[in-house]
C-alpha cells in the first residue's frame, strides 16, 4: 500500500484490507448471479520491492537475477562512500531519479514510479511468461478481463554494446530536474516492443476463451500517449 495497492507483493493473493480469496470468489459469484462481470486491475510494469521476485533478484538468486532492470552505475569522481553515480538522467513519475541504489546488491534498479516499485525486465522471457501466468490464474477464477496499468512504461531502450543507457533530452518545459516533465521520455515510454507485449496479452485472453468456450474476455490499456500510439493500442487490445 505504498502506492494505493499498485505496489503488488503477491499477484496471487488478496490484500488483507480487502478480505480473503473466499470473499473475492463470493463477490464474483454474486456479480455473475446478477448478470454482472468483474474486471481486475493488472499491474505489469512493476512489483513491490517486498515481492519475493525482487528479494531474490536483489540477492542474485539464479533465475531471478535479471527479473528487474539492474545497472552498476557510472564511475563517481567524487566517490566518498563506494556508491557510483546513477546510470543516466532518467526521472521518475514520482519526482527525482528513476534509479535507486541497492545496498544489498550494490547496483541500481530502475523504478519509473515509487522507489518501492521496481520495474520488471520485459526483455527477460521468464518475466513475460510469469505475468501471463498471473493473467491465466485470474481468468481461471472467473474474471471477465483486465484493465492494464501504466502500459507506456513497460519497455525502456535496451542498453548499448557497453551496457550503458542514454540520457533523455531536456524538454525545456521546466528548470526543475526532479520534475518528470524536465525530460522528453523517448527512451522510457512508448517503445515499439510495448505493442507486441500487449498483443501477446490479448492472445492469452483469446486462447482462454477458445479453450474453455466462454464469452470474449476484455482487455483495456491505460495509456497517456500520442494519438498514433493510442490508435495502435486500440487495434492491439481488440480481438483479432
Amino acid at each position: 500500500m505504498a502506492d494505493f495497492g499498485y505496489d503488488i507483493s503477491d499477484y496471487y493473493k488478496i490484500q488483507p484490507e480487502y478480505g480473503t480469496m473466499a470473499d473475492f470468489d463470493a463477490m464474483l459469484k454474486k456479480a455473475n448471479d446478477l448478470n454482472m462481470e468483474v474486471i481486475l486491475d493488472f499491474v505489469p510494469n512493476h512489483t513491490s520491492d517486498e515481492h519475493e521476485w525482487f528479494k531474490k533478484s536483489e540477492l542474485r538468486v539464479p533465475g531471478f537475477d535479471d527479473f528487474y532492470i539492474w545497472h552498476p552505475g557510472r564511475p563517481n569522481p567524487n566517490d566518498t562512500n563506494g556508491q557510483p553515480l546513477a546510470p543516466c538522467n532518467w526521472v521518475s513519475f514520482f519526482r527525482g531519479s528513476a534509479w535507486q541504489w541497492s545496498k544489498t546488491r550494490k547496483e541500481y534498479y530502475l523504478h519509473q514510479f515509487s522507489v518501492k516499485q521496481p520495474d520488471l525486465n520485459y526483455r527477460n522471457p521468464a518475466v513475460v511468461e510469469a505475468m501471463k501466468d498471473v493473467m491465466r490464474f485470474w481468468l481461471g477464477r472467473g474474471v471477465a478481463g483486465f484493465r492494464i496499468d501504466a502500459v507506456p512504461t513497460l519497455f525502456e531502450v535496451a542498453p548499448d554494446a557497453d551496457g550503458q543507457y542514454p540520457d533523455e533530452p531536456l524538454s525545456g518545459n521546466t528548470n526543475d530536474p526532479d520534475d518528470p516533465g524536465y525530460l522528453v521520455h523517448i527512451y522510457t515510454q512508448d517503445r515499439n516492443e510495448t505493442l507486441d507485449m500487449v498483443y501477446q496479452w490479448r492472445a492469452v485472453l483469446d486462447e482462454f476463451q477458445q479453450q474453455y468456450d466462454v464469452r470474449e474476455r476484455i482487455i483495456m490499456a491505460e495509456t497517456y500517449s500520442p494519438i498514433d500510439i493510442v490508435m495502435n493500442l486500440e487495434i492491439t487490445t481488440n480481438t483479432v
